[in-house]
C-alpha cells in the first residue's frame, strides 16, 4: 500500500528511544521527511545517523521541550529547514516516577504538562497551519491505563485527559482535512525502560503479569506499534477522525 507519506514532513517528539525512535526510522524508510526531538544528546545524535542511512532531509533537535521558549524555537527551526510540518507524531510521556494518589497538586501538573500540556502547545502553534493548507495528520500516543486506571496514578489520570482531549479535537478538524487520532498501547517493551529491566530484575513478575493482562502471551516492542503509527499518518487514512485505537496484545 502506499501510504503517500513521501516529502511529508513529520514533526516527532520523544524521538531518541523506543516507540520513537523506531517511528522517526520508518517515516524515513517511507520516504518522509523527519524532524526528530529529544532530549538525550548522545542518543538523538545516534538517531540521526540512522536516519542518514534512508538518503532524503532529516533532521534531530536536542532539546527539552518542558521549557517553552524551547518548543517554540524547535518549530521554527523544523519549519525553517524543512517546510510547514505536515503530520505531528506527540510521542512524548511517561510516568516522571510519580505515582501515588495523594501526591502533592504540583506533582500532578507536572505529569499534565508532560503528557499533554507540551502536546496542546505544539498543535497550538502547528495546527492552524494545517487547517490553512487543508490537510494534516496529528497522532498521540495514549496508554491503556488511560482506561484501566492502573499504576501511577497522575500519569493514568493525564492519558485518561489526553484521550478526551484527541477525541475533542479529532472532531473539531476533522471537516477542515486534519484528521486527529490516538494510539494506546499496553506494556511495551524497549531498549532501557521499565519492562525491559523487569526481564531481567524480576522475571516472576512479568511471567505473571502477562499470564494475568496479555492475552497474546508476551510484552509488545515498538515495532508492533508502528504500522498503525504510519496508516494514521498517512493519505491512506480518510475516515478515522477523534479515534482512540488500543494496539495493546488483548490488554485484559
Amino acid at each position: 500500500m502506499d501510504l503517500g507519506l513521501k516529502d511529508r514532513h513529520v514533526f516527532l517528539t520523544g524521538g531518541s528511544r523506543g516507540i520513537g525512535r523506531e517511528t522517526a526510522l520508518s517515516f524515513a524508510e517511507e520516504g518522509a521527511r523527519v524532524t526528530a526531538i529529544g532530549r538525550d544528546v548522545s542518543r538523538i545524535e545516534d538517531v540521526a545517523t540512522e536516519l542518514s542511512a534512508f538518503g532524503g532531509e532529516h533532521r534531530v533537535l536536542c532539546c527539552d521541550l518542558e521549557v517553552e521558549e524551547n518548543l517554540q524555537q524547535a518549530i521554527t527551526d523544523a519549519e525553517n529547514a524543512s517546510g510547514p510540518i505536515d503530520v505531528l507524531i506527540h510521542n512524548v510521556g511517561g510516568s516522571l516516577h510519580i505515582r501515588e494518589v495523594l501526591s502533592p497538586k504540583s506533582d500532578w501538573i507536572k505529569v499534565w504538562q508532560h503528557n499533554v500540556g507540551i502536546a496542546i502547545d505544539i498543535n497550538n502553534q502547528v495546527v492552524p497551519k494545517m487547517v490553512e493548507k487543508g490537510w494534516g495528520r496529528i497522532v498521540f500516543m495514549s496508554s491503556r491505563v488511560a482506561v484501566e486506571y492502573g499504576g501511577a496514578a497522575p500519569y493514568s489520570a493525564a492519558k485518561a485527559y489526553l484521550n478526551a482531549y484527541i477525541t475533542i479535537l479529532g472532531r473539531e478538524l476533522a471537516e477542515k482535512g486534519v484528521l486527529c487520532n490516538g494510539i494506546m498501547p499496553s506494556a511495551i517493551e524497549a531498549a532501557g525502560n521499565s519492562w525491559a529491566k523487569a526481564k531481567v530484575n524480576n522475571p516472576q513478575f512479568v511471567e505473571e503479569f502477562l499470564k494475568e493482562h496479555q492475552a497474546i502471551g508476551r510484552l509488545g516492542t515498538p515495532q508492533d506499534l508502528v504500522p498503525f503509527i504510519l496508516l494514521l499518518a498517512s493519505e491512506a487514512n480518510r475516515f478515522a477522525a477523534g479515534s482512540i485505537f488500543s494496539v495493546d496484545g488483548g490488554s485484559m
